[in-house]
This record gives structure tokens, C-alpha cells and sequence, in this order.
């Protein structure tokens, strides 16, 4: 019985530790994005997927493009992006009040944003410059 206790023991010891779900500063997020083009898509959980390019200027500007293709919709619309209370947040023409995620680096070039409250979540990949010509 000893003898099992100490395998057990030892199988604990050695199985990895369960990793906690770290987010990017919004300070990071804007380091990433500003400058540069994110492209994504995200499926709801009905099955309609929209696509999204968003470019950030140093100032504080952004222009989004959204496509859902099921929904015939090609909407670009222009923004403000700010970092508030640590989380990055953006605000278009088309938004009543200001929208602020987290988000999590998934590798150099990919991050992951999420509202924190719905299952879904955009998987984006940053490339340098104004890329889309937005």
C-alpha cells in the first residue's frame, strides 16, 4: 500500500501544473496592434461567421471592415481606440457606448480577444503596416 502511495505521489508530482489564463495588458494590446493590421473571424454559436480586419493609428483612430458573407454584409466603419483601466477598448460610429476586451498572445504574430462573457472569441493575426488598405 506504501508502495502505490508513492506512485501516486510521484505521478502528481510530475504531471504540469494547470496554467492559468493570462491576459495582455491593454498597454501590450496597443504595442501589438497600433500600426499594424489584425485580421480575424469569429462563429457564433448559430453558425454565422463574420470576418474582421481592423487597422489602429498612433493617434488613436481605427478603421474596421466586417464581412458576413451568409448575411450579404461588407460594413467598414471608422473608430477611437483607448486603453482604460488596464483593458484595451474601441468605439466606431456604429457603437452606443465603448467596447473593451481581453486578450491573450496565442504566438508572436496571433492574439486572441474576448469579451469575457460570451463563449466566442476572435483569433487575429498581426501584420505589419496598413496591410488591408483600410
Amino acid at each position: 500500500m506504501k508502495h502505490i502511495a508513492s506512485i501516486l505521489l510521484a505521478a502528481l508530482l510530475l504531471m504540469p501544473a494547470a496554467r492559468a489564463q493570462t491576459f495582455m495588458s491593454g498597454d501590450e494590446v496597443a504595442k501589438a496592434l497600433v500600426g499594424n493590421t489584425a485580421q480575424g473571424s469569429m462563429t457564433t454559436p448559430g453558425g454565422t461567421t463574420t470576418e474582421y480586419t481592423v487597422y489602429l493609428t498612433p493617434d488613436g483612430k481605427m478603421k474596421m471592415r466586417q464581412v458576413t458573407k451568409s448575411l450579404s454584409q461588407n460594413v467598414t466603419t471608422a473608430g477611437t481606440w483607448q486603453v482604460h483601466s488596464g483593458q484595451f477598448c474601441f468605439h466606431t460610429t456604429r457603437d452606443i457606448m465603448w467596447n473593451c476586451y481581453k486578450f491573450q498572445r496565442l504566438a508572436e504574430d496571433r492574439i486572441a480577444m474576448s469579451d469575457g462573457i460570451s463563449p466566442a472569441r476572435i483569433e487575429l493575426v498581426v501584420r505589419n503596416g496598413n496591410v488591408a488598405k483600410l
